[in-house]
Parts: C-alpha cells; structure tokens; sequence
C-alpha cells in the first residue's frame, strides 16, 4: 500500500480520475492532430512538440493552482478577473485593437502583445464556476439560467463584435 501515498495529495484533497482521464485523452487526441498534419522538420520547430510542451506547463500550472492557492482566494479573484477581462476586450474593441493578421482583438504593450479573449475564456469560468458554487442551479427553472447566461453572453457578443 506505499504506492497509495503517492496518488493522495493530501488527506482533504480528492483527485477527480474521470475528469483527468478525460483531459489526458483529449491532450493525446489534440497532439496526434497536430502531428498528423504538422511537416518533417526538426523536433524543437514542430508543432506537436510545442502542444506537449504546452500541456505540460499547463498541467504544472493547474497542480500548482489546486494545491497552494486557497478556494476563498479564487473566488475573491473570480470577479475581479472578470471585470478586468471584460475591460479589456471593451478597451481592444473600442480603443486600442492593434491588427494582427486581420483582426485587431491584441494590445500592443511593447514588450508583449496580449490577446484579451484569452484571458476572458479564464476569467468566464472562473467568475461561472464561484457563481455556480454559491447558487446551484435547478435544471427545471429557467430563471436559474439567467445570470449564467449573462456571465456569457456579454463577453461573447464583445469578442463577436471584435
């Protein structure tokens, strides 16, 4: 039973094995795409290896996440995120959308270009899921749905109109 030790994170911690298979699987599906139609070249330039490099600094991250930020913390961010998010794409929308291969959703900041859909996809289901946490929703009412819907809908409509 030594090995047991190893899967348990800690004692209050419970690892979801349905949701990490699944999002292993999709990461090998997602890969083996990406190499089926990414060219011969050398093995740091291919695209596949960038997609596991990604996933690997990805997984790293998440870990990191789940295991030293606390859930009050998460959630005290969650609408902050938000709304920062959602200033963000008002700002690239209106005010300062630099083109890049036709579509201006980048800042320029000089030293980095930042893509704000990006950083909403993040702060969307971070600001649903502690909403959600506090207001379970009854799949017979659809009141239920209203905030949700709106935590979505106006993101989407500010990355539509970009």
């Amino acid at each position: 039973m030594r090995w047991r030790k190893f899967w348990v994170v800690s004692s209050r911690m419970k690892v979801d094995w349905i949701f990490l298979v699944a999002n292993v699987l999709l990461m090998a599906v997602g890969v083996s795409l990406v190499y089926s139609a990414s060219p011969d070249t050398s093995l740091f330039q291919t695209y596949w290896f960038k997609q596991l490099v990604y996933f690997a600094f990805g997984v790293v991250l998440a870990v990191a996440v789940a295991v030293f930020v606390p859930i009050k913390t998460i959630r005290w961010v969650a609408p902050w995120a938000y709304a920062v998010s959602l200033l963000l794409l008002v700002v690239v929308l209106f005010f300062a959308g630099d083109v890049v291969k036709g579509a201006g959703r980048w800042i320029d900041f000089g030293f980095i270009k930042l893509q704000p859909s990006e950083l909403a996809k993040i702060a969307y289901l971070l600001m649903l899921s502690s909403w959600l946490s506090k207001h379970p929703v009854d799949i017979l009412n659809l009141k239920s749905f209203l905030v949700p819907g709106a935590l979505f809908i106006v993101p989407f409509v500010l990355v539509l109109r970009q």
